[in-house]
């Protein structure tokens, strides 16, 4: 390309704006290009008609619309009611694990008092060594039935730390079942 082409493509207008929209012969040959030309009339015609006839199938999106809002609503209704019931029973489950707990630390309460008042009711003293281990074993089983009651308290509603405390009662029940067995069969 010489000079004096590339002068004369700066001085062209490159704005030059068409007397009218082009879009819509654009968008028309965009349609129809895999139309015979034969057909091309016809088939334009059939279109401009049916721009200005309602659609057969809008009634029944307008009914399916309808029946899924009202559906939604019920089934969102049946939702809030199961969960207000499960709300209901995990809150029954809470108060039947604390009363089954105070149940469970009355009869440890009651196990350790026979235990202490037959260790110092004894007429001959135990090892010394049998008592330290003993009182070890019993601050253990404190320390854990502790533990398990912060648990229990920050999560009412897991029943595992629950049925673990009430594990944790029995085999110390269990413990000072046979320490006081071992004792009465040695006086």
């Amino acid at each position: 390309m010489t000079e004096k082409q590339k002068n004369s493509l700066k001085d062209l207008n490159w704005e030059v704006q068409p007397d009218r929209d082009l879009w819509t012969d654009i968008n028309s040959n965009i349609r129809f290009s895999g139309l015979p030309e034969r057909d091309l009339p016809v088939y334009i015609e059939a279109e401009e008609t049916k721009l200005g006839q309602r659609k057969p199938w809008v009634p029944v999106a307008v009914a399916a619309c309808s029946i899924m809002a009202v559906a939604s609503v019920v089934l969102s209704g049946l939702s809030l009611q199961r969960a207000n019931q499960t709300y209901e029973l995990q809150a029954k489950m809470v108060e039947y694990q604390q009363s089954h707990i105070a149940l469970m630390e009355q009869q440890h309460k009651a196990v350790r008092a026979q235990f202490v008042s037959l260790i110092e009711n004894q007429n001959t003293p135990l090892n010394t060594d049998a008592v330290n281990e003993i009182r070890a074993t019993l601050a253990t089983f404190d320390q854990a039935s502790a533990q398990l009651k912060e648990a229990l308290m920050a999560q009412p509603t897991n029943t595992r730390y629950a049925a673990t405390l009430a594990d944790t009662y029995q085999q110390e029940a269990e413990l000072l079942n046979k320490i006081k067995a071992q004792a009465t069969r040695s006086i």
